[in-house]
């Protein structure tokens, strides 16, 4: 985002230190919080002090354009142009260029696509769209992450300038901002509800915070004449900013009332000026300096820390790591406002409009084509030796070949061959595809899956997660696709049980989960269905309680990439008592239902075929077996099947038979 505000309401406004200081404040807050330093949990709320300063300064700015008569849009976004893109640009180019040498081909695709969304201003569309994904990367395995904010900021100034332009000789402003503000502010709580991540991301409802420090440039002279003294202001807008980041978590702190406080407390910083003493926190000589290298610091912040994060893994969170990062950051923020901001500031915003933004979208448009067919070469794989490729190949999810097919039907095996198995349930099913693929091929049997992550594929049952109505579809279609196969293609029905407990589903007939913990919603549900799939006399296998390793896997450390990094943890077999003692409630419960169904009905327990007589593996002959806490990688899921491969050929006799 624009962390040091306009570039040149500076020039033509009286230089205000308690400003530059309050952008020091904010963008240290955050990189605080992202080291995990103790007591800066909340650092994040930095983000919302800066929406603040960004509505306070581009307010003022075009306010008094307007009244002298020479605000133009173009010369606007001129200055917003060459204020924001030219360390942007730079910051995604060294980021790229440091992924080409060291991520592996997963995680540089994944980079590939965060650039070019970042370079379009749409970066916290692609985090919100993507927030919800079942396989969805963890914050920190997204190396920029953090221009979100620069996204949200940048499609603000889209239409704030048009937006006063228009109303600024029809209404009062200041009626007209509270308006929005309220608007913005009541559809943000409104969606907290409903999309907790679209009311995070989104532009509409951040949009009451910019218009806070709006409202301080609308009222600035009123609030300072007839408000409390300057001290007072400032000493409760510091205390409000401090309580909120010792207070605040990302667990339980969401944009909305809450991120109220740290914006009036940015607004009375504002408001207080810089004249009392009490402003000394904001305008000694270190926040002064900070705050002039605010925004290139909030820019590489995030990139040297997952970088450093990346490639040396735990021991980047040593207190040693987190000072030399800290320095690292500020050199380098000094470095890019001296030699890439500065510059381009020296020009005179009006100079050359026409050609100056062409020139921009010239250099953006190369670099987005660069970036996005990077993304289609799936991160450019050929850096690594075949050996690598083969291995990161291996220890992907389990659901190859079907990979990237989410909501759509997946057939696997032999092309064309005869129909042996339906695979029905969550992706804690579809870590056998890539086994069952190997498994079927050599003997002309193909099987069939649709591949929906996170959705409890049984009848009369739904889940109380986001995207209900994407499951109750998915649901809808397996079922309906079931009711017109042969009986004599088996199905294999696996969940991952323990999601789908009466917490956290709904029968047809609720309207909100019960409050027990139990799973007699769920019995009931995989009765139903295990019922109604055995029709005919089909044959069903359900998959028991998976086998989870205890100890963490860090998905991101299992590939390699074309230059040195830190291997993953060592993660020794798990005890098999322990496994078995995790699905004991599961399987039992599995097992009570298999005593109510006819022969064709089976039950195959993970533990009973994974595991040898005492330990159950996490790792073989350098493989990861697992990519998570329960999904099988491919490696893993081959493993499985053909530990189980009397199971499996009971559950396609029929085809088999056939083809003999």
């Amino acid at each position: 985002m624009n962390k040091n505000g306009s570039g040149s309401s500076l020039a033509q406004n009286q230089f205000r230190p308690e400003i530059a200081g309050l952008r020091a404040v904010a963008v240290f807050s955050v990189i605080l919080c992202h080291l995990k330093v103790p007591y800066f949990e909340g650092g994040f709320v930095g983000v919302d002090v800066f929406f603040v300063i960004s509505g306070y300064l581009i307010s003022k700015h075009i306010l008094a354009d307007l009244a002298r008569g020479t605000f133009k849009l173009s010369a606007f976004y001129l200055r917003r142009t060459r204020r924001i893109l030219p360390a942007l640009i730079v910051t995604l180019f060294i980021s790229f260029l440091v992924g080409a040498m060291w991520l592996d081909p997963q995680s540089f695709r994944g980079l590939a696509k965060e650039t070019t969304h970042a370079l379009l201003s749409i970066a916290n569309i692609q985090y919100w769209r993507e927030a919800h994904e079942y396989f969805a990367p963890a914050a920190e395995n997204l190396p920029l992450l953090h221009t979100w904010s620069l996204s949200v900021e940048e499609q603000f100034y889209l239409f704030w300038p048009a937006f006063l332009l228009l109303i600024h000789r029809r209404i009062p402003i200041s009626i007209a901002v509270i308006v929005l503000a309220t608007l913005s502010l009541f559809s943000c709580m409104v969606m907290l509800r409903y999309n907790s991540q679209a009311s995070f991301f989104l532009t509409p409802f951040r949009v009451f915070e910019f218009c806070v420090g709006a409202g301080c440039a609308f009222h600035e002279k009123q609030l300072r004449q007839y408000g409390p003294p300057s001290a007072a202001l400032t000493v409760s807008g510091l205390v409000a900013i401090a309580l909120s980041v010792i207070s605040f978590s990302p667990q339980t702190s969401l944009p909305g009332i809450g991120s109220l406080l740290p914006c009036l407390g940015a607004a009375s910083v504002i408001l207080g000026g810089s004249a009392s003493m009490s402003a000394k926190p904001v305008t000694n000589p270190v926040a002064q300096y900070l705050g002039l290298i605010s925004y290139s610091l909030y820019l590489c912040h995030w990139p040297i820390l997952y970088f450093v994060r990346y490639v040396f893994g735990p021991a980047a969170d040593s207190s040693a790591a987190k000072l030399a990062m800290i320095t690292a950051m500020v050199v380098m923020a000094s470095g890019m406002q001296r030699f890439v901001e500065r510059p381009f500031l020296a020009y005179a915003p009006e100079r050359s409009t026409g050609s100056s933004v062409q020139r921009f979208a010239i250099v953006i448009g190369i670099f987005a084509a660069v970036t996005h067919t990077t993304f289609l070469q799936n991160g450019w794989a050929w850096r690594l030796s075949p050996h690598d490729r083969e291995l990161a190949d291996r220890q992907s999810f389990g659901v190859h070949p079907c990979k990237g097919r989410v909501l759509e039907r997946c057939e696997f095996g032999a092309d064309g061959g005869q129909r042996s198995v339906e695979i029905i349930g969550d992706s804690f099913s579809h870590h056998y595809v890539s086994g069952l693929n190997a498994f079927l091929k050599p003997m002309g049997l193909s099987g069939a899956v649709t591949i929906i992550g996170g959705c409890p594929m049984l009848l009369g049952l739904r889940s109380i997660n986001p995207g209900a109505d994407i499951c109750k579809k998915a649901q809808h279609d397996v079922f309906e696709q079931m009711s017109h196969t042969p009986a004599s293609v088996g199905v294999m029905l696996a969940q991952s049980w323990g999601m789908y407990t009466d917490e956290f589903t709904m029968t047809e007939n609720e309207r909100t989960p019960s409050p027990s913990h139990g799973i007699s919603k769920l019995e009931d549900a995989v009765k139903r269905t295990v019922a109604f799939l055995s029709q005919n006399g089909r044959r069903v296998m359900i998959i028991g309680s998976q086998v989870s390793p205890a100890c963490p896997i860090d998905k991101s450390r299992m590939f390699r990439g074309p230059l040195w990094r830190a291997p993953p943890g060592h993660c020794p077999p798990e005890a098999k008592t322990e496994v078995v003692e995790r699905g004991l409630e599961i399987n039992r419960m599995l097992e009570r239902i298999i005593e109510t169904m006819p022969p064709n009905v089976s039950l195959l327990k993970p533990s009973d075929h994974f595991c040898d007589e005492t330990l159950c593996p996490i790792i073989k002959h350098g493989e990861w077996l697992f990519i998570d806490q329960g999904h099988f990688s491919v490696a893993g899921s081959h493993y499985m099947v053909k530990r189980s491969t009397n199971a499996f050929k009971d559950l396609i006799r029929p085809q088999a038979t056939s083809l003999r």
